[in-house]
């Protein structure tokens, strides 16, 4: 028995209208289920576009990417580099602040920002600014090292940066 002209031996064709849609062709995205699995525009379809996970919605995401038709759930960023995604603040393009974070990912937290001691950490987040082991809440002269915190004249300002010590 042979199978007759315009019919198939095989009844897994989604769409006889449409000779372009059928279980052997590649999915396309174009909204057509091209391949008949059941899912419109699969991932990876020809033409898809990467799309980044995005935790905090910020626009940029990680690493973590999807080759898809449009965005879906948390895979909406075309822009990866996020280098703490729950926190919407920080991102590739955000304006780094003296907060002790990297918020613009470059690797780098609070560059731009002035490092008295030079130990690293920016003296708007640094506890020991002068890095004399003596905390800034407590050191009688917090820009300059000023370990026995000497006060000769007791106007709680250490001799070592105190211009008038009488």
């Amino acid at each position: 028995c042979s199978v007759p002209e315009n019919y198939s031996d095989n009844a897994n064709d989604c769409n006889d209208s449409n000779a372009d849609v059928h279980p052997n062709t590649v999915e396309v995205c174009n909204g057509v289920d091209d391949n008949c699995d059941g899912i419109i525009d699969d991932e990876n379809s020809l033409g898809c576009t990467i799309y980044y996970y995005d935790g905090d919605s910020d626009t940029y995401g990680t690493s973590a990417n999807k080759c898809l038709c449009s965005g879906d759930g948390n895979y909406t960023a075309t822009v990866s580099g996020d280098c703490n995604d729950s926190n919407a603040d920080v991102h590739p393009n955000a304006t780094e602040i003296c907060n002790g974070i990297d918020d613009n990912c470059n690797g780098e937290g609070d560059e731009g920002f002035l490092d008295t001691d030079h130990d690293g950490i920016a003296d708007c987040v640094d506890n020991d600014i002068d890095n004399d082991g003596i905390p800034n809440n407590e050191d009688n002269c917090i820009f300059l090292p000023n370990t026995n915190q000497v006060d000769t004249d007791n106007d709680g300002i250490g001799d070592v940066c105190d211009g008038d010590k009488d």
